[in-house]
């Protein structure tokens, strides 16, 4: 259940949400908002995000710890980007920071924050945020910002306090739970990712189950599929059918019924070996993780040459 970026899946929402961020960073817009659904995939896009940029052009800052103080807020940053603790007044760790964003900046280096569990922010830590976006020369935002969070994050950026926050954000994104047609690619992305052949374990059966009870959510699909995996693999079936999905969803004590299904499924578009002859061949368990993930090979960057901003 760890968001490794070497397996998230792109569905649409997740791909506009993956080039916004990027055109953010590196096109230096500012302030970027992500939200969507817990277990959706929004951690798991920040990981992508600074794996899919360039080093040597980026650097990073990544706070999750977002219940502290605003003082403490404020280290967690200066440390994130490397910077000694100097000094004891703000005033001095906010000219030191200047100084870093400024060094940065005549290097062609891009200082990027990404807050994650942004949701859980405080009014008064936001508004740390807010002054931390005025480091700015005439021609450019010296600091990227990037708040994620569940969707709560939408209802308090609407906070009337809040407004001068939210006209500093220059870039919205919202990811959603996958729909049923995508779940059947979702699962095979990940089977293939994680070293399995071509023998799909799932039939089709299963996969609605699976699109049903998790709502669309990757996260509560890798817990059912973990577990409906585990159970066919130590009872020796070939194959995951609908029973051992119900028994895996029974473990998880999921209660909320399944929504209705439409009738009709698209099958996934994805390579398959041809079907064994033995049928009573024993399912194969390839490396199995659990987080959602993207079609890039593993260490390759993307460098967007972004249009000019005039």
């Amino acid at each position: 259940m760890t968001p490794d970026p070497e397996f998230l899946y792109l569905a649409p929402t997740h791909r506009e949400a993956l080039a916004g961020l990027i055109f953010t960073v590196l096109g230096r817009r500012g302030t970027a908002v992500l939200t969507g659904e817990v277990g959706t995939g929004k951690t798991t896009l920040l990981r992508k995000l600074i794996q899919s940029v360039p080093d040597e052009k980026v650097r990073f800052c990544s706070v999750f710890s977002t219940n502290v103080p605003p003082q403490e807020f404020f280290e967690l940053i200066l440390i994130g980007f490397g910077l000694p603790i100097t000094g004891t007044g703000k005033a001095q760790r906010l000219l030191q920071f200047w100084e870093f964003l400024m060094a940065g900046d005549a290097q062609g280096k891009t200082s990027v924050l990404l807050v994650d569990e942004a949701h859980k922010l405080s009014a008064e830590l936001l508004e740390e945020v807010r002054l931390l976006m005025n480091f700015e020369t005439a021609e450019r935002k010296l600091l990227q910002v990037v708040l994620a969070g569940q969707n709560e994050l939408r209802d308090l950026m609407r906070r009337e306090d809040l407004r001068q926050l939210r006209q500093r954000v220059s870039v919205r994104l919202d990811i959603v739970p996958l729909r049923p047609p995508e779940v059947e690619q979702y699962l095979r992305h990940r089977w293939h990712r994680g070293g399995g052949n071509g023998n799909f374990p799932f039939n089709p059966e299963a996969v609605d189950l699976v699109a049903a009870w998790s709502h669309g959510i990757p996260r509560v699909m890798n817990a059912i599929c973990d577990i409906a995996l585990l159970r066919a693999y130590t009872a020796e079936m070939p194959s995951v059918g609908p029973q051992t999905v119900r028994e895996a969803v029974e473990a998880l004590e999921l209660t909320e019924p399944p929504r209705e299904q439409p009738e009709l499924r698209v099958s996934a578009e994805m390579p398959v070996a041809p079907p064994s002859t033995g049928s009573s061949e024993v399912l194969r368990l390839p490396r199995y993780t659990d987080a959602p993930v993207m079609p890039l090979r593993s260490g390759e960057k993307i460098e967007h040459h972004l249009p000019s901003s005039r």
